[in-house]
């Protein structure tokens, strides 16, 4: 779980009780929200709302926005940078002992190991994209405290990239985002919401509904009812095949050592991340001439192989479509 510090818009040097009201009637409380778009595009939305302009959100509130992302900034350090001209680039190429000099000469002094931590920070989320997601219920209301995943890639079953969870308004801040294909989850209160998309290094702002259940297991009855959102694993525990309900799917990995290795179409909560469950049964317990990648289903004691691969049956529930075998 990665935790995000969020700033009101007043902690930006330049922005008085005006501008900051002119801006909470758009919806923008925290300034953090100045990095979800482009920066011209969101400079250019903005500009003549209570003293804004093109000019004083491009050259001082936007950068001072991000430099309040750093760790081993203090507010007052970042904020006398950006107002220097600094930003992730220059920032990241400066000498250290000049930095130092300089917020120790405006009466902000810094360590050597904090500066070199901020610096490492801004080499990271350089040229990199952010994503403001807001998640909401079908009813539009903000989701406090529901948890936003990247999966990377969708509906693969390797990777949690990172997870966040939202703030008091619905909101998630990621950063660092690179470019290419993904999917974002968000979970809350046994409802779920899931995006296939492609990341960009760019700002971008989003919203999650979460209208989906979000069942502990894919059965056949849940998939040919419709779609559910994948999630991934953390950890692949082994279970008993006789533990699992009438219905479970399992996709057939390969042969180790005489038994079929299973791996259970399935998710259950740990802790904060998701995970996977496996099995193994005897090679004369699987169903005859199945390749690597079959799903099979549960049921009645035995297993059946179902017909599809276990990748089409995830791109047919991305696609919101029903399983049928």
């Amino acid at each position: 779980m990665i935790d995000t510090t969020w700033h009101d818009t007043q902690v930006l040097n330049g922005i008085g009780p005006v501008m900051a009201e002119a801006l909470t009637g758009v919806g923008i409380h925290h300034s953090e929200q100045l990095l979800g778009h482009p920066d011209i595009v969101l400079a250019q939305s903005l500009a003549d709302l209570g003293g804004l302009t093109v000019e004083n959100l491009m050259a001082e509130f936007i950068p001072q926005a991000r430099l309040l992302r750093l760790d081993g900034l203090s507010e007052a350090q970042a904020l006398d940078l950006a107002q220097r001209g600094h930003n992730y680039g220059t920032l990241m190429l400066s000498d250290t002992e000049d930095l130092m000099s300089t917020l120790d000469g405006a009466g902000h002094p810094a360590e050597m190991h904090d500066l070199l931590k901020a610096q490492l920070g801004a080499a990271q989320r350089y040229q990199k994209g952010t994503l403001l997601v807001r998640v909401v219920d079908p009813d539009l209301q903000p989701v406090a405290d529901a948890e936003v995943f990247i999966i990377d890639p969708p509906g693969s079953g390797t990777a949690v990239a990172w997870t966040y969870r939202t703030n008091q308004r619905g909101y998630a801040l990621i950063e660092m985002v690179s470019a290419g294909q993904s999917a974002i989850l968000a979970f809350a209160d046994d409802r779920a919401a899931y995006l296939p998309m492609a990341l960009t290094a760019q700002a971008r702002s989003l919203m999650l509904v979460l209208d989906r259940d979000a069942p502990d297991g894919i059965t056949h009855d849940e998939a040919v009812d419709g779609p559910v959102a994948m999630a991934v694993p953390a950890s692949r525990p082994q279970v008993d095949l006789a533990d699992l309900a009438d219905g479970t799917l399992l996709e057939y990995s390969g042969m180790h050592e005489n038994h079929g290795v299973l791996t259970v179409f399935f998710r259950k909560r740990f802790k904060l991340t998701w995970r996977i469950e496996i099995t193994s049964v005897p090679q004369d317990d699987l169903p005859a001439e199945i390749n690597p990648g079959a799903l099979l289903l549960w049921t009645g004691n035995a297993l059946t192989d179902t017909g599809l691969t276990s990748l089409e049956a995830r791109l047919t529930l991305m696609q919101g479509d029903p399983l049928t075998f």
